[in-house]
């Protein structure tokens, strides 16, 4: 049976024992990395060996682009080591035995204080070293995010249809192509009009913008491509097109990424041919002429 409380001892508040139960505990793991097994397998001498080469492993998996799972792996292995090994440093031993000598009036402030110290110094390393490691993770998933839209943006390309010859054109059509490795889950084109010239001596308004019918899109798959009408309704053109200078403006996002929009801009301008006319890709014109006009 338990025995009565003594008179005027006072009972333990909630958090007092909630720090005693922290302290028991934080004690018994501490206890845990001096087992003898524990701290033969997280000597240093195979843990930098460890974290010396899986570290570099990671890094090299990383600038490597498409092999993102072999850098988590490799930096999972090296800072697992790196929290395990530093624990069993012998330097730690020696100092908690030391803070667990037998208390006194005399030496309990000193005990105590000592204790802090070791506690502070041991696990707020231990927790600067995890956050090194959360950071690693944390570094190659936004790596790698950053290189799927850098990808995307180098293998996403649109060029206009082809124009023939002595034939009155009513829509112009824009094919946009996904080369990339990534699916886009939005995608927008406009067509800004530079000049559209025709054999009747038609000629259309400059900086006639418009956002075709169907410019929008849900998607285009990872090497997939969709056709874009340029206009939302058809022409009545007078007469063959003779030259035309258009700026094509793409506006597209990553389906895992949607918040981080990108743009591309496209300027193409049409040149004879024996089959009519072609379309050739040109810089872009920021000065505002087109090159229908010299």
């Amino acid at each position: 049976m338990c025995s009565a409380r003594r008179q005027g001892e006072k009972t333990p508040s909630f958090w007092g024992a909630c720090r005693s139960s922290f302290r028991t505990g934080l004690v018994g793991f501490d206890e845990f990395w001096e087992r003898p097994r524990v701290r033969e397998l997280f000597r240093w001498e195979i843990s930098g060996f460890v974290i010396g080469i899986f570290g570099p492993i990671g890094v090299a998996f990383l600038l490597a682009e498409s092999h993102y799972v072999g850098a988590y792996l490799a930096f999972a292995i090296s800072g697992f080591w790196a929290l395990c090994c530093w624990p069993t440093l012998g330097a730690h031993i020696k100092r908690r035995k030391r803070g667990d000598a037998k208390e006194t009036p005399k030496n309990r402030a000193l005990l105590q204080e000592d204790r802090r110290r070791y506690l502070g110094f041991k696990w707020g390393i231990e927790s600067l070293i995890a956050m090194v490691v959360v950071t690693c993770f944390f570094g190659t998933y936004h790596y790698q995010l950053l290189q799927q839209r850098q990808d995307v943006d180098n293998n996403f390309h649109g060029r206009p249809e082809l124009l023939f010859a002595g034939t009155e054109i009513e829509q112009i059509m824009f094919i946009a192509e996904n080369r990339g490795h990534a699916d886009l889950g939005y995608v927008h084109v406009v067509c800004d009009v530079k000049s559209l010239l025709t054999s009747r001596y038609w000629e259309i308004k400059p900086g006639f913008r418009v956002d075709g019918a169907d410019s929008f899109s849900t998607g285009i798959p990872k090497g997939g491509a969709q056709t874009f009408r340029c206009f939302n309704h058809m022409l009545s053109i007078p007469g063959s097109v003779t030259c035309a200078d258009i700026v094509f403006t793409v506006e597209f996002s990553l389906t895992d990424q949607p918040e981080q929009e990108m743009t591309k801009y496209f300027e193409y301008s049409t040149v004879p041919s024996s089959s009519g006319l072609d379309w050739v890709p040109q810089l872009l014109n920021d000065a505002g002429g087109d090159y229908c006009k010299g």
